[in-house]
Formats: structure tokens, C-alpha cells, sequence
């Protein structure tokens, strides 16, 4: 059934939309180019509706509710109007129905290769990559549905994250496109994500329809070239990308931009009232929708003006008074929110200006750029199908396949360039093309700023494949009039290779992306933010669920993986009091560890400022917990089983229910998975710090010694494997460790005296981002901008569990980890370093210990060589004169439960696969563990 409902919602937005922009096109467009109407008739729909209901709310301080209905009520009466006039000649029924038949089959592609998730999910589910401007859309059009976009936000309420984001969000952050999503919540029993949802995909679903409208009317190409190029956009990755991300603003800029291009162009060569009045329309709404592509819009068409103007078929005068024009009908349209568009305006410029870009897309900044805007590799192309190759040779192939499209590009814009007529196109064409290259550099060389180079990448894809478009045609047409079978097969070839490299590249990552955002791939698929959000009910149902439990004065305290999840949850339980407990911040800031004596903490932009949290509340009445298996925190919480409520993603806890409770504060990267598909131990779930991580404990007992236990991996980026950490209990150091290659650490005893505790693992060393293999440019850009220190899993505070042991028990490598009390000094493939040590603990007396070790035969192993091996501090001396697996026996002198040892080694060899960044000197492969019971079955 969800399949059905998306359905028909979405294609009562088409029908919506399409109603809009064929009255407008019906009315304004000359008869010229009156073939391109039904082409251009959705796109030109949600972005001029889209301003008109933005204007209506901002001029008369109406909310967006009402400001849908008179919006509405202005368009029924012009479609109306518009068919009574066309009726006189036309059966207009039928051609209605013709047009939308067209507009179906030309976004036909795009539909199935790109926008299929949602119909798979459902749009009441489908939130793509969970992106938190997305998130921030849902709760501001929640705010407008009650508020004008000129109303002041309501304030700070420290029980409401929601409602102290409602109405904050900044003037160049609020996209009129978001009165299209408001349209159909407002009209539809739909709430305000699945709106949303709707209206993101039906801007994409407006991409070809709006590039075939370009192709056609500025381009001048025929119906064959256009639809391909229509076609080609259906399928780019780079469209796919922006797709997946659930930008409001971007999508719906992007599916008008080039129709806005064929407006102006129109009113250019059929300058009257009517046209006029569609451009400004046109500008004034694309100002509204996404400022920052404005200028993408105007620049080509900016050269085609100067061109007209030098060719006298436009008079500079009449050009001036069209200007004047176009600033009066501006002003008239914006009376009452001149200062909230220069607000806007501001905005943008202090964005654009910022001197510290992030650490996001930077891949973008690479030479990676340019097989990402090709469409040839998926972003990020460390989870597309080249990462299934030796990363090297990944590298050399992606460059091969982007100068082999870039050739074939640069061939079809020099046959564009040398037509015989249409000196217009070119203009247009060329022009625009080296202006976004122009700017393209700019951002890279000069700005190096990725973010907005990533943008670029989606923005441009209609130039892009309009060429592609064109070359491909004139390939076909070249091959088709070969008069030798050789240059037929030759020229087949040529057309052949190309297209496998666009198009193949293209399909195969659109479908690596959108399958990614189908949000459940948590090994690979890195691009989502939170895991099992699409097709899943439970946060949507959590708010009727809990009505039963808990009252309207009661608390909330959410403790989840990380801030998006925290945001789509407080909004769903908007209607009640809410805590959120840790992971306020957006993912850039909250990797970022405080300092722990003073709190301050250095944020996304390079400010130093209090790191605080207004919305965290140590007694709340509930706790809401996230228990979803896809999101797996590296926290181990098993003792509470008292909940009153449970889902398959949530847990809702009684505070007095609640005990020794974990959770994840700030310094962490973002969550990893593990699928554990390896030949060695590795954690399921994990993640990556720079300096150290935050944890919490809740509801403690305070008369009980805990310690603090979990597993350490050495990171990269400093010469040696090894790593000084201390242990800080609310502000107080109380341990120091030593983690040497990876470690089952477990910390001294420690008291709590709070409801809520912070224990903090901060770490001594500094280390470097990764760097990149084979750079060609930036070559500052890291391989990983991340700076992967240490990995943590497994963090728990509970008591050492003896292990049954009432017959030998044996240990391999794969589980040496899980099963040690303490470990340290060796791989988790069991390779071992100069000095290893290790505690196990057992249920019955241990007698005697075997200990299964391999010496490799190569050339760096010289033998003899020798182990010394201390067991409950007595030593034993071992001399190795044979490669290979071997037995250590050790017998105890007393038979003990508890069992610590050391190895040390006398020499150590340099493994082919040991890094600069991360240099391992390996001794022997410690394969087997062994421990005797003795003869009376464990009874000593």
C-alpha cells in the first residue's frame, strides 16, 4: 500500500505543479515558442507558486497556511481564465492530457533510476541520507505553518530543542520552495517530512523536462538531442547525489534553473509586457528559492545579452528601462521584506566569504573532482565499486575513464563550437562553460572550498550532458553516414567507448548511491547519517505511543547515536518535554573534544567557545533510548531490562528503573560498522577520535567501585603504533594506560558521586590526517580530512566474568579480545609485537598453559632466537631454533584462576603491509591459546 499512496500523492503534486506553470506558460509565452509549454509548464509551476505564497506570508505577515490558500485560490482562477480563452480553439482536455503523457515519458528516466527509493519506501517514511538541513526544513515548516516567514522565532524553551529552533532559521536559509512542500501539507492528509519528501522529489522529477526546454529553445537543437539530453540527466550521478542528500533549496533550484534560463531567453527575443512580467516572476522566484544559483542563471545569459546589445538587435536604452523595470516590479512584489531579503542577501555574502570552509567534500577539491562530475565514480568514491580494489590501482583506473570522458567532451564542444549558425547557442554554451570553469578554479585553487565545489558539481550537470547530448548524436550521425566498412566499425567503436563510460558510469553510480539511501547498509554505505530511518514506523508512531505513559508535564531525556537522530526524534515528541542528553551538535563539532578542566572546545569554523549544552537535564522522568541494531553504539549497556515501553528502534525507561547506564558524549567521529567478514577479530561497531571521547554514566551506584573497561586499535598518521591515554573521571585523572598496536584495556577502580558522570579517554599524542595516494593538485588535502588516532569499541563497566573452564579451554586469535580480561601488544589477526601482555580469569585452576605460536620463514627472522615468557611473575626462558607453528608449554608452579602473562621478545621484523603512518614490528603470530585443568576435571 505504501507504493500506491506515494504514488498518487506524487502525482497530485505533478498535477498541481503542472496546473501552475501551464496557466502561467499558456498566458505569457509567445506562440513561437508555444511547444515548449508543457516542457517548462512544472518547473515554471512550483517556482513561481512557490514565490507567490513566500511573498503573500512575508508582505501581509500571514502564516503559510493561509498563505497556500490565497496562493491557491490565485492560481485556480488564472487556470481557469486561461483554458476558457483556450477552449475557443482547442480541445484543451485533450491537449492537457497530451501534455502531461510528454512530461511522464520525458522524466520517465529520472523516475526510475533516481527517485525509485521513495516509491520502494513510501514517502511517509523515506528520509534518504537523513540529512540534518533537511531536518532543519521539518522543523521550519512546521513553524511556518503557523507563522509568516517574517514572524520572530519563539524562543528559548531549555524542555523544547524543537521549539527553540522554530523560526531561527536565518533568512538565507529558508528557500521558498518550502510553500510548495507547505502546498501539499496543507491539502493532502499528509504530515510535514512526508510533504517535504514529495515536494524534494517532484523538484528532481522537473530536472529533464527543464534541461530538454533549454536544450531546445536556447541550444536550438531538435527533439531527438533534447529528449537525449532529458534522458542523460535522468541518469547522472552528480543529479543522483543531491538527490539522495534531500536538499530543499538545491533540488528545487536545480529543476528550475535551466527553465528559468529559457524565460529569460524568451523575453530577450520577444521583448513585450507579458514577457517581462514572466521573467521578473522567474528571477524574483529563483532569488527566493536558492540566491546563490542566481548567479549561475544570469552569467550565460549575461553574455547573450552583450551580444545582443553590441549586435543592436537589443538597444542598451531599452535594456536600461527593462532594468528599471524589473527593480520597481521587484520592490513592489517585496514591499515589506526589503530588509529581510538584504538580510538574506548578507547571508549569502558572509557564507560565500568565510576564510574556514570545513572539512566536508573535499574530495571534491582532488583530482577525484573531476571523475565525480563526470558521474564515472559515486561520491564518496571510497564506498563506490573502485573500493573494491586495491585503492592504487582504483586510483589509476579513475583517472583513466575521466580523461578518456574529458577528451570526448572537449571533441564535442570544439564540433559545437565550429557549427555554421546558431551563434547564440554558442555564446550561451561556450560562455557559461568557461564561466563555471572560471569559478570552478576559483573554489578549488584559490577558495579551496569543497562544499561549494560539491554544489557546482549537480548545479552544471545540464551544460554537461547537452554536450554529452550533442556529441553523442553527432557520433551516431558520423558512424551512420560512413561510406568504408572500416570507419564504420571504427567510428562504432568510438560511440561504443563513450557511451560505456558516461552512461554505464553514470547508471552504476546513481545505483550505488540510491542504494545507499535506502539506509541500511551500515558498513559501506558512510554517506547516511542514521541508519534504518526509511521504512521504519517507530519514530513516526512514538509520539501516539507514548501518550499512554507518560503525562504532558512530564520529561524526556533522549540519549541517541548522535544529533540527527536526536533532532528527528525531539521533533516527533515536539508535543512533549524532552531532554536531549549528549550529541547537541552537528557531527563537525561534536568530533571535537573539550578541554576537560575548562570546557572549551574549538567548533566547525575554528572559534573557541564554552562547550554547553542547554537542553541536558540530569532528572528527567523517562529516558528514551535507541536500541536500533543498525546504530549500535560502542557502548555496552546489559543490566536494563526494566523498560516500559520498546520498539525495534527505542526503549523508554522509568528514571528510577534506569542503572550504570552508557552513553557516548563528544570527541567521537561518527559511528562505524563492521559486517566482521574478516579473518580476525574486529569490532562490530566502533568509532574513530582524534583526541579522546566523552563517556556518560547514568544513575550509578555510589558506594560501588567501578572500572571502566574497552578495546583500543592504534590509528595512523604517527610513525609508532603506540599510545599514551588517561582516564579522567568528572574532571579527576585517575588512571594512565599504554596501548601498544591494539588492547582490551580495563581501567583502576573509581568512584561516582553524580547522577550523571563523564568519564573522558583523552589521549597524549597528536597525529596527522592520512594522505593522499598519487596527488595531482591540492596536494594539502588528506586521503581522510579525520584524524584517526585511536579506535574505541566495546566500552562497558561491567565486572570480570571467570570463564568456565572445567576442561581445557582454548583460545585462538579470533577471540582473544572477547575473551581476555586485559590484553595489549598485539594485532587482532594475533600478529604480536616485542611485548605482549594479558590477564585472563577462569572458574576453576588453571595448571598448565600451552601457548601456540607461529614463526614465519623469511629472511628478516633470524634463528635462533628467544621468548621470554613470565606467568604470574615467574619467568621462563624459551629458545625458538625451528620456523613455523610450535608449542610453549608452561606449567603453573600453583594452579591459579587467574592467569597474567608477558612476552617479550628479542627480535622483530617489519612487515610488507607496515605503513609510515603507522609503523608495527611483529615478533610471531600467537595462533593458540591453551589452559589445563589438570587431571580432576578442574578441582585443584
Amino acid at each position: 500500500m505504501e507504493i500506491l499512496y506515494t504514488v498518487f500523492y506524487f502525482t497530485i503534486s505533478i498535477l498541481l505543479s503542472y496546473t501552475f506553470g501551464i496557466s502561467l506558460a499558456m498566458f505569457l509565452i509567445p506562440k513561437d515558442y508555444e511547444y515548449i509549454n508543457k516542457y517548462i509548464a512544472i518547473p515554471a509551476g512550483y517556482l513561481i507558486y512557490s514565490w507567490l505564497a513566500y511573498i503573500v506570508s512575508g508582505n501581509f505577515d500571514v502564516n503559510g497556511a493561509t498563505a497556500t490558500y490565497i496562493s491557491l485560490l490565485v492560481f485556480f482562477i488564472m487556470f481557469i481564465y486561461v483554458n476558457i480563452r483556450y477552449y475557443k480553439s482547442n480541445n484543451a482536455i485533450y491537449n492537457h492530457f497530451n501534455n502531461l503523457k510528454t512530461i511522464l515519458f520525458t522524466s520517465s528516466i529520472i523516475t526510475i533510476v533516481i527517485l525509485w527509493p521513495m516509491f520502494y519506501y513510501g514517502s511517509e517514511t523515506f528520509l534518504s541520507v537523513v540529512n540534518p538541513d533537511l531536518l532543519a526544513g521539518l522543523v521550519d515548516n512546521n513553524y511556518l505553518l503557523d507563522f509568516s516567514n517574517i514572524s520572530k522565532p519563539l524562543g528559548f524553551n531549555a524542555y523544547s530543542f524543537v521549539n527553540s529552533m522554530s523560526g531561527s532559521i536565518p533568512p538565507s536559509a529558508r528557500f521558498s520552495s518550502t510553500y510548495f512542500a507547505l502546498l501539499l501539507n496543507v491539502l493532502l492528509p499528509i504530515n510535514t517530512q512526508e510533504s517535504l519528501t514529495l515536494a524534494v522529489a517532484l523538484f528532481v522529477f522537473a530536472l529533464p523536462l527543464s534541461v530538454y526546454s533549454l536544450a531546445r529553445v536556447v541550444f536550438n537543437f531538435d527533439h531527438k538531442v533534447s529528449l537525449l539530453a532529458a534522458f542523460l540527466i535522468g541518469i547522472s550521478g552528480p543529479t543522483t547525489l543531491s538527490y539522495i542528500y534531500n536538499y530543499l533549496g538545491q533540488n528545487s533550484g536545480i529543476g528550475a534553473m535551466p527553465a528559468t534560463m529559457v524565460i529569460i531567453y524568451i523575453f530577450l527575443k520577444n521583448r513585450n509586457l507579458k514577457t517581462f512580467l514572466f521573467a521578473s516572476f522567474a528571477i524574483n522566484g529563483f532569488y527566493l528559492m536558492y540566491t546563490a544559483m542566481l548567479a549561475y542563471v544570469l552569467a550565460p545569459i549575461g553574455l547573450l545579452l552583450i551580444y545582443l546589445i553590441i549586435k543592436k538587435e537589443i538597444k542598451l536604452f531599452e535594456f536600461l528601462i527593462y532594468l528599471l523595470m524589473l527593480f520597481v516590479v521587484t520592490f513592489i512584489f517585496n514591499y515589506n521584506m526589503v530588509i529581510y531579503l538584504y538580510n538574506s542577501l548578507i547571508g549569502w555574502s558572509n557564507l560565500v566569504a568565510q576564510s574556514l570552509q570545513g572539512q566536508y567534500f573535499l574530495d571534491f577539491l582532488t583530482e577525484e573532482f573531476f571523475g565525480l562530475f563526470f558521474g564515472v565514480v559515486s561520491y564518496n568514491s571510497k564506498a563506490s565499486f573502485f573500493s573494491y580494489l586495491p585503492w592504487n590501482l582504483a586510483v589509476l583506473i579513475l583517472y583513466f575513464l575521466t580523461i578518456v570522458y574529458a577528451f570526448y567532451l572537449i571533441y564535442f564542444i570544439y564540433r559545437f563550437s565550429f557549427q555554421k549558425d546558431n551563434i547564440e547557442s554558442k555564446i550561451f554554451g561556450l560562455g557559461g562553460f568557461i564561466i563555471y570553469a572560471i569559478v570552478w578554479y576559483i573554489y578549488t585553487f584559490d577558495r579551496n572550498y569543497g562544499y561549494a565545489v560539491f554544489k557546482m558539481a549537480s548545479w552544471i550537470q545540464f551544460i554537461l550532458v547537452i554536450f554529452m547530448a550533442y556529441g553523442f548524436n553527432d557520433l551516431y550521425n558520423n558512424y551512420k553516414n560512413s561510406t568504408t566498412n572500416f570507419y564504420k566499425k571504427f567510428k562504432f567503436l568510438l560511440l561504443s567507448l563513450i557511451v560505456i563510460i558516461a552512461i554505464g558510469g553514470n547508471f552504476l553510480s546513481s545505483m550505488r548511491l540510491t542504494t545507499y539511501a535506502m539506509g541500511h547498509n551500515n558498513v559501506r554505505g558512510s554517506i547516511v547519517n542514521l541508519y534504518n530511518v526509511s521504512g521504519n514506523k517507530d519514530y513516526i508512531n512514538l509520539e501516539k505511543d507514548l501518550m499512554k505513559i507518560v503525562s504532558k508535564n512530564e520529561s524526556i531525556g533522549l540519549i541517541n547515536i548522535n544529533s540527527i537522530q536526536n533532532e528527528l526524534v525531539a521533533f516527533y515528541l515536539r508535543n512533549y518535554k524532552t531532554s536531549i542528553m549528549s550529541h547537541l551538535q552537528l557531527p563537525g563539532d561534536d568530533e571535537n573534544l573539550p578541554d576537560i578542566k575548562t570546557n572549551l572546545v574549538v567548533d566547525y569554523y575554528g572559534n573557541i567557545k564554552l562547550a554547553e549544552n542547554p537542553f541536558l537535564h540530569e532528572n528527567d522522568d523517562y529516558y528514551l533510548i535507541s536500541i536500533d541494531k543498525f546504530n549500535n553504539d560502542i557502548v555496552i549497556n546489559g543490566n536494563n531490562k526494566n523498560n516500559i515501553y520498546e520498539n525495534k528502534t527505542f526503549k523508554l525507561f522509568k528514571n528510577n528503573d534506569i542503572k550504570d547506564l552508557l552513553f557516548t558524549g563528544r570527541g567521537f567521529y561518527r559511528l562505524e560498522h563492521s559486517n566482521k567478514n574478516k579473518d580476525f577479530w574486529w569490532p562490530r561497531d566502533y568509532r574513530w577520535t582524534s583526541e579522546g571521547g566523552e563517556i556518560f554514566i547514568l544513575n550509578p551506584d555510589n558506594d560501588k567501585n567501578y572500572n571502566l573497561n574497552f578495546f583500543a586499535y592504534v590509528g595512523y598518521g604517527k610513525e609508532i603504533a603506540n599510545r599514551a591515554i588517561e582516564i579522567w573521571v568528572n574532571g579527576t585523572k585517575i588512571d594512565e594506560q599504554k596501548v601498544d598496536y591494539s588492547a582490551k584495556v580495563r581501567t583502576k577502580n573509581f568512584k561516582l558521586n553524580k547522577r550523571l558522570n563523564k568519564i573522558v579517554i583523552k589521549i597524549s599524542e597528536n597525529v596527522d590526517s592520512l594522505k593522499r595516494p598519487l596527488p595531482l593538485w591540492n596536494k594539502n588535502i588528506p586521503y581522510d580530512y579525520r584524524k584517526l588516532n585511536l579506535l574505541l569499541s566495546d566500552v562497558s563497566i561491567k565486572e570480570i566474568i571467570p570463564i568456565d573452564n572445567k576442561e581445557e579451554y582454548n583460545i585462538n586469535y579470533y577471540n582473544f579480545f572477547e575473551i581476555a580480561s586485559t590484553l595489549n601488544g598485539i594485532e587482532p589477526n594475533g600478529w604480536a609485537s616485542d611485548s605482549i601482555s594479558a590477564e585472563f580469569n577462569f572458574n576453576h585452576k588453571v595448571e598448565e598453559m600451552t601457548f601456540n605460536v607461529l614463526f614465519p620463514q623469511i629472511k628478516e627472522v633470524k634463528l635462533p632466537t628467544y621468548l621470554k615468557i613470565t606467568v604470574n611473575n615467574e619467568i621462563n626462558n624459551i629458545k625458538i631454533d625451528k620456523y613455523g607453528k610450535q608449542d610453549i608449554k608452561i606449567k603453573l608452579k600453583e594452579p591459579t584462576k587467574r592467569i597474567n602473562f608477558i612476552i617479550n621478545s628479542n627480535q622483530t621484523f617489519n612487515p610488507s603491509h607496515s605503513r609510515e603512518d603507522r609503523c608495527i614490528n611483529y615478533s610471531y603470530q600467537l595462533m593458540n591459546l591453551s589452559f589445563a585443568t589438570g587431571k580432576n576435571n578442574g578441582k585443584i
